[in-house]
């Protein structure tokens, strides 16, 4: 599997390279610019994992009980990257999209906006379940 992974923090990007085990094609960006031009250089995805806070930003809008109904999107984060795949011809979208952030508000806002566009996404915590989640939902396509 070809696999795009978004996130700036050095030490998940390790634990999922472990999880993958070597068995997988595994693309890392820590910039939304990044993901988005891997994904425009013409690879086909099979999963995409995305974070949402980049770049050493972290809005902890949910500290503050910020609804998902209530949340700003900030530029450069992941919602920047799952807006782009919302906008790819389907096709060329990753067959499935993993939104992965520990901000709720702004992973349940890129999970809507994914699933309002017709794209196959998991809501999964950065965790060991996540992989796992992520494989067995693959299976079935």
């Amino acid at each position: 599997m070809n696999i795009l992974f978004l996130d700036d923090d050095t030490a998940r990007v390790s634990v999922f390279l472990e999880l993958a085990n070597g068995e997988h094609d595994v693309f890392v960006a820590t910039t939304a610019e990044a993901a988005i031009r891997w994904l425009q250089g013409g690879l086909r995805f099979d999963i995409a994992f995305l974070d949402h806070d980049l770049e050493d930003q972290h809005y902890r809008d949910w500290l503050l009980g910020v609804s998902k109904e209530s949340y700003q999107p900030h530029e450069r984060t992941g919602l920047e990257v799952a807006r782009h795949v919302c906008q790819m011809p389907e096709g060329l979208r990753p067959k499935l999209v993993v939104c992965h952030s520990f901000n709720p508000p702004a992973r349940e806002r890129m999970v809507q906006e994914l699933r309002t566009a017709g794209v196959a996404v998991l809501d999964a915590p950065f965790g060991p379940g996540m992989w796992a989640n992520a494989v067995h939902a693959m299976e079935g396509r």
